[in-house]
């Protein structure tokens, strides 16, 4: 068993302003932590089986009272979502056999398979599931007859999402007519392409409200195409792709309003300095309800775009890339506004420092559970003590509340960056109390980075780097405060030296799940209080240096204790 995360959006739409279309986008914008953190709530359980594990499971099926027990354990536990991934054929007679006199009482279900797996479907349906099932996912290839099996088998299933490669008019013209005589049922509708060949447009004209297809592209006589804005509102593409001297798109309110867009990404070219968006844009993205997602790249903080960002009553996630300071440090002391909504806030690849008064912005959003800092310089102001002292009671005078963080990433990626005392400059506007994953790479901890870090009482997940030649990390003090020894369960540690002395702290932690080590030097002594018995639930891996170039010695040990050819 364990834990997973599923989008439960009804729809995704996305669009991209960009001058170059060969451009790669990640739908998943955030860690997988951050992700399973979202959706896992207390008392819950999900159960996950994919190819490997039901081959492993599978060899307890001889024993006579392991079968019991595990028949014994769903009937006394209520799974609350059942998700298999299985592409091997073996797989699908092994599940039954292991499944055998269970019943799940779950109300969600997710399949996938890259092979077609209708039969097994239908079959899972009969013996597996009660009626108490209400959503349901499936991603594999299907005709439309095993469609039409499959919804009317599922019959009572009121939230169905169908994933698959291609989709034609034929299994489109099924679905609408079917959405239409079951206005109760909710059906979303993604493949990879659209066969348009036969398309009849009076029957899109019918599309109801309660069917949501995406498709990336459209296939016509075997060439496939991008989509065309032809079949808009009725099917939904999951990027549009708008060079930037069509920015007056953008103007269109109508066109945002029909869209229903729940992504914008303005990525603006990277061979021309920062600039500052036209007033009118953000006046015309306010109509678009939709929007939860906004990313701009190169661009100038200017007041209009951050007074549209704190305005906004849609928007969960924010991203600021390759930007440059350039509003009025007074504008937001005079502002009452806050947002209540954004969740998440990034900031990368700064061209200028951010000084301390933006805290006084930032505090404005009391929801922002996720902070992202890449590459950004904090704190110009830090080399100026009287100064900085100043600017710090000024803004702790306009801050009456900080902000309870779940999250902070603080990356560095060159040491040419001034980030020292970072985690000081952000606890004036936030509370780092609460946080439950930190990830730092500065160019070194200061004493005041260890002392508020050691406050961080409730950290499950611990990513730690540091590129600085001259000062070595020191987890002795890191991990002062030993309750942190109870909490952490994820811990991924880069540094220039690893010793005996870290090896000791780390095989204090308690309930470790993940441990990954990367060191410049590391030597057989160190290697040697590496047990197995320190580490017995968790998953330890040694980066760097990898198996080539450790010494022989070095991965006999490690081969004797976890396994052979340990990596």
């Amino acid at each position: 068993m364990e834990f997973i995360y599923f989008d439960e959006k009804i729809t995704k739409s996305y669009i991209v302003i960009t001058d170059c279309n060969e451009v790669s986008f990640k739908k998943d914008s955030c860690s997988l932590y951050e992700n399973c953190m979202k959706k896992i709530q207390k008392n819950k359980i999900y159960l996950r089986l994919n190819d490997h594990n039901v081959k492993k499971l599978s060899k307890f099926m001889v024993s006579y009272n392991l079968k019991n027990t595990w028949i014994f354990l769903f009937k006394i536990i209520r799974i609350d979502l059942v998700y298999f991934v299985f592409d091997l054929e073996e797989s699908f007679e092994i599940i039954f056999k292991l499944l055998f006199g269970v019943k799940f009482y779950t109300e969600k279900f997710y399949f996938h398979s890259f092979k077609n797996a209708t039969i097994i479907l239908l079959k899972m349906r009969y013996h597996l599931f009660s009626k108490n099932l209400n959503v349901l996912k499936f991603n594999f290839n299907f005709n439309l007859n095993e469609l039409k099996q499959i919804l009317s088998l599922y019959d009572n299933v009121n939230k169905i999402t169908i994933k698959t490669h291609e989709i034609d008019f034929g299994t489109l013209k099924f679905l609408i007519s079917y959405c239409r005589d079951n206005s109760y049922k909710s059906i979303k509708l993604v493949s990879f392409f659209y066969i348009s060949e036969n398309t009849i447009s009076n029957i899109l004209k019918f599309f109801p409200k309660n069917l949501i297809f995406l498709s990336d592209l459209i296939k016509k006589e075997n060439i496939l195409k991008p989509f065309s804005s032809h079949y808009m509102p009725f099917i939904y593409n999951a990027f549009y792709y708008i060079t930037q001297n069509k920015l007056n798109f953008l103007y269109n309110i109508l066109f945002l309003e029909i869209l229903n867009a729940r992504e914008i990404q303005i990525h603006l070219n990277n061979n021309y300095i920062p600039i500052i968006l036209d007033d009118s844009i953000f006046n015309s993205l306010r109509y678009c309800k939709t929007l939860k997602k906004f990313c701009i790249k190169n661009i100038k903080l200017s007041n209009e775009l951050l007074m549209y960002i704190l305005e906004s009553t849609t928007l969960l996630f924010v991203e600021i890339i390759d930007f440059e300071y350039a509003f009025n440090d007074e504008f937001f002391t005079k502002s009452s506004v806050l947002n209540f909504n954004l969740k998440f806030f990034g900031f990368t690849n700064s061209k200028s420092f951010i000084k301390s008064k933006f805290m006084i912005y930032l505090a404005k959003f009391r929801s922002v559970s996720n902070l992202k800092i890449y590459n950004t310089g904090m704190m110009l102001e830090n080399l100026y003590p009287r100064f900085s002292k100043h600017n710090f009671k000024f803004v702790k005078k306009n801050i009456s509340k900080k902000i309870f963080l779940k999250k902070l990433e603080i990356i560095a990626w060159t040491s040419l960056l001034y980030m020292k005392n970072c985690l000081f400059f952000l606890s004036e506007a936030y509370d780092l109390v609460e946080l439950e994953s930190i990830s730092l790479n500065p160019c070194e901890l200061t004493e005041i980075d260890y002392v508020l870090f050691c406050k961080m009482i409730k950290l499950k997940v611990v990513k730690i780097e540091s590129f600085g030649k001259i000062n070595n990390i020191d987890l002795k003090k890191l991990f002062s405060n030993s309750a942190l020894f109870n909490t952490v369960i994820v811990m991924n540690i880069s540094v220039r030296e690893i010793t005996s002395d870290d090896i000791r702290i780390l095989s204090s932690f308690k309930n470790l799940m993940s441990l990954s080590i990367s060191s410049e030097k590391i030597d057989f002594m160190t290697i040697k209080n590496i047990k197995r018995k320190y580490f017995l639930t968790t998953e330890f891996i040694l980066k760097e240096p990898n198996r080539e170039n450790r010494s022989n010695e070095i991965n006999e040990h490690l081969d004797s204790e976890f396994m052979f050819s340990f990596p």
